[in-house]
């Protein structure tokens, strides 16, 4: 927390006790810590990183598509949340994971056209998967791409 001492305290502590909580398999409790936060304060986007990976491993794609629609560019009494590589890259899991394929689609064209890019390496099962599904079109990928 000292080396955190710039950032917004509760915002820091509660993400941790999400992050706790999804380590130890208590996926209501994180909810209910992230419906506590919302009651007190803004959640930042490493608040919403960590719900989605939460969502991801609880295959709740209903949930995280939510929010991650809700956060885009909204203003939260002077805080704008932005999505980030890792919001991008956590929401293309989910998507998979939920063989949403359109979804994936969408928030993979959006990660490209938002600046950030794939982690090649690390996401090519997902592309691939993406790909056999045959209701994918990839063929972005190579503008994308170079």
């Amino acid at each position: 927390m000292k080396r955190l001492r710039y950032k917004k305290p509760l915002e820091v502590s509660l993400t941790g006790m999400i992050a706790s909580s999804m380590d130890g398999g208590h996926i209501d409790n994180c909810i209910s810590i992230f419906e506590h936060m919302k009651a007190h304060c803004v959640p930042n986007i490493g608040t919403i990183n960590t719900m989605l990976k939460v969502y991801s491993r609880s295959d709740l794609f209903s949930e995280a598509k939510e929010l991650f629609e809700d956060i885009k560019g909204v203003d939260h009494s002077g805080t704008t949340i932005i999505p980030d590589g890792y919001t991008y890259s956590s929401m293309l899991e989910v998507s998979a994971r939920a063989l949403q394929w359109e979804y994936f689609e969408y928030v993979y064209k959006e990660m490209s056209f938002s600046g950030y890019q794939l982690d090649q390496i690390k996401h090519t099962p997902l592309l691939v998967e993406a790909s056999r599904s045959g209701k994918v079109d990839l063929s972005f990928l190579v503008v994308f791409c170079n």
